[in-house]
């Protein structure tokens, strides 16, 4: 058995090492294509061969180190076992995503937006492994507590994204001085404290649909990320020789709902995490320990990687998405909660 089980590993190694190596000439021919189309006049040749060994000596060596940190915080998380050795039997096949990759082949040139989408797909299916039910209401029922507060910690590092984001759009219509700071962080406070209110309301009100709560609240962060910029440019067009209150209320009035949306999960994830460990300060410290990991990942990221790297629009972007991705995981919860109960109750 310990043989056969080390051929196995060798032989799913050996399949994702030439799967990142496929992975990493495919994004490096979507690069080169697409720098091709916006620099005719420059040389090509050099860049080519660069980034097809970089693709191809980086792709299997990201692959496989992400699969074995992957596998390793799976067995840290607080999923039942049988969840677990699904996704440890399963979770391979998930990679295949990174075959879209070779959509430049048939003439589909992927950006930064479909690199994200297809990150997006593969999220996706490595969380419905570790969350599609196993067949006891229990099991599923303890899953869903552990799983959706663990999903905070993607919603905190988004919501951190958006504020560096949206304060460098803000600060490049109407400058950086000490008025302007005070301004846009403490309407962004502010509106994080107003939908903490109104989720505690909503929390007592709906008592029994908060994981379905904190997926409206996730998908209406993300639909509304994926255009804030835009919308930030056409309210900092209009109020741009305004007064001092009229930038204030306009600025305001722009972020108050994705702020309000933000501050509302978490008094909805308390209320729910406390049904699983029926202790206030623990709930309450869990989530703020999550919370506050993904937004200090978050800092570090957004201005030494994503902006750096891929600029403002594509921050923003992987923000959207991983509020997006966040609304699918604990759709598929809630799906499989309802399945295992009813199945049960039959």
């Amino acid at each position: 058995m310990t043989t056969q089980h080390h051929e196995t590993g060798r032989r799913t190694s050996a399949w994702l090492a030439g799967l990142g190596a496929f992975a990493g000439v495919a994004h490096g021919l979507n690069y080169v294509a697409l720098h091709d189309a916006a620099h005719e006049d420059e040389p090509l040749g050099a860049m080519l061969v660069v980034r097809l060994v970089i693709g191809m000596l980086l792709g299997p060596a990201l692959l496989l180190g992400l699969r074995a940190l992957l596998r390793r915080l799976v067995a840290q998380l607080a999923v039942v076992e049988a969840a677990r050795q699904r996704y440890l039997a399963w979770e391979r096949w998930t990679w295949i995503a990174l075959l879209l990759w070779g959509l430049g082949a048939f003439g589909i040139h992927l950006g930064v937006v479909g690199d994200l989408l297809i990150v997006a797909i593969f999220a996706c299916a490595q969380l419905t492994l570790l969350l599609y039910p196993t067949g006891r209401t229990d099991a599923v029922d303890v899953a869903s507590f552990g799983i959706i507060s663990s999903l905070f910690m993607a919603s905190g590092f988004a919501a951190l994204i958006y504020q560096v984001a949206w304060q460098r759009a803000l600060f490049t219509a109407f400058g950086v001085n000490i008025e302007s700071i005070t301004i846009i962080v403490s309407l962004f406070m502010f509106g994080l404290g107003v939908g903490a209110m109104v989720g505690g309301v909503l929390s007592h009100r709906f008592a029994d649909r908060l994981p379905g709560l904190f997926l409206v609240c996730e998908l209406a962060i993300g639909v509304f990320g994926l255009f804030s910029l835009a919308l930030i440019d056409v309210v900092s067009a209009a109020t741009l020789d305004g007064s001092l209150a009229t930038i204030s209320l306009a600025i305001y009035a722009l972020l108050s709902v994705p702020t309000m949306f933000m501050g509302a999960t978490l008094p909805i994830l308390v209320a729910h995490l406390n049904a699983f460990y029926r202790h206030t300060g623990k709930t309450v410290g869990v989530l703020y320990f999550l919370n506050t990991i993904g937004s200090a990942l978050a800092c570090f990221a957004t201005t030494d990687i994503l902006f750096v790297l891929m600029g403002l629009q594509s921050a923003v972007w992987v923000a959207a998405i991983c509020n997006l991705v966040v609304g699918v995981a604990v759709f598929v919860v809630m799906i499989a909660v309802r399945r295992v109960q009813a199945g049960g109750a039959a």
